[in-house]
């Protein structure tokens, strides 16, 4: 078979021919099966923890206040500071938790891991109290049924 006429072949004398590597295709990098958890938390993923993502910032604000003043929840990472009278100062405790707040993601969950509520702390402690009665109870019959008997 000959080559039509519009076809020239390539001279065999000249340059060497250059190798042409083809591109690799693109691929995405496989994601980590879990991606890894952020140091800090937000107010969203709090408020969602306590069930309350569907109240208002404003709501939500007082709710994690009241926890950090009553029941001892940590404190945001990041300062707030007031200006009062052109004074600047750093707000501390309940009063520098904003809406951008972030708290330490380590601190946040040992917390709702030891938190207990007011509820079940006074029924747990009400049965503790009755099983410690009990306890002492039983110990006190077997101190008096271990005791001498007198004769008259």
């Amino acid at each position: 078979m000959t080559p039509p006429s519009n076809i020239l072949p390539f001279p065999a004398s000249g340059p060497a021919p250059v190798a042409v590597i083809p591109p690799a295709p693109l691929t995405i990098p496989a994601l980590p099966a879990v991606a890894p958890r952020l140091a800090d938390v937000g107010l969203v993923e709090i408020a969602q923890r306590l069930g309350i993502a569907g109240e208002s910032w404003r709501c939500i604000i007082d709710k994690v206040r009241l926890l950090n003043e009553r029941y001892s929840f940590p404190d945001p990472r990041n300062p707030r500071f007031i200006t009062h009278r052109g004074e600047r100062t750093l707000a501390r405790g309940a009063r520098a938790i904003i809406r951008r707040s972030l708290f330490p993601r380590a601190r946040v969950e040992e917390w709702f891991d030891n938190f207990r509520a007011p509820a079940e702390r006074v029924r747990d402690d009400a049965i503790e109290a009755k099983t410690a009665a009990r306890e002492l109870a039983a110990n006190a019959q077997a101190l008096v049924a271990a005791l001498p008997r007198r004769t008259a």
